[in-house]
């Protein structure tokens, strides 16, 4: 699943350079956003992003999940994970049914929930090419 394209958004550089090296040895491809109009910007300049890994809580104009329903209306399917150190932010994610990793997490958990993600995704994918092949 290597070369798999991430834009992460985090506000804090200390997590965004440790989440990045993580993702990095596992061959992911990291793009780098210090809050959502970052990622926006980022997300203009790639069309091939393959997930987004968001904090909820972020500096600047909208927070994590918004930044998610943003960028999924501008690429319908692109898949989300959602990362955060608060209840409360995680249950919000939830409600809005994107998936969520409790901060902290270990690099293993972390490259666990981005590759189940992606798997997901190509699932979803495989079911709908054979839906439409009956």
């Amino acid at each position: 699943m290597g070369g798999k394209v991430i834009l992460l958004a985090e506000d804090e550089a200390t997590i965004r350079s440790l989440v990045t090296i993580s993702l990095e040895h596992n061959q992911f491809n990291v793009l780098q956003a210090s809050d959502a109009d970052q990622a926006l910007r980022v997300a203009r300049d790639h069309e091939n992003i393959d997930l987004l890994l968001t904090d909820v809580q972020m500096q600047g104009s909208m927070n994590g999940v918004e930044l998610a329903e943003r960028l999924q209306t501008d690429r319908p399917g692109l898949p989300v994970l959602v990362m955060s150190g608060l209840p409360d932010s995680l249950a919000m994610a939830a409600e809005k049914g994107f998936p969520a990793i409790a901060k902290p997490f270990t690099p293993t958990t972390l490259t666990e929930r981005v590759r189940g993600v992606l798997d997901e995704k190509l699932r979803r994918n495989l079911r709908r090419s054979r839906n439409i092949g009956e």
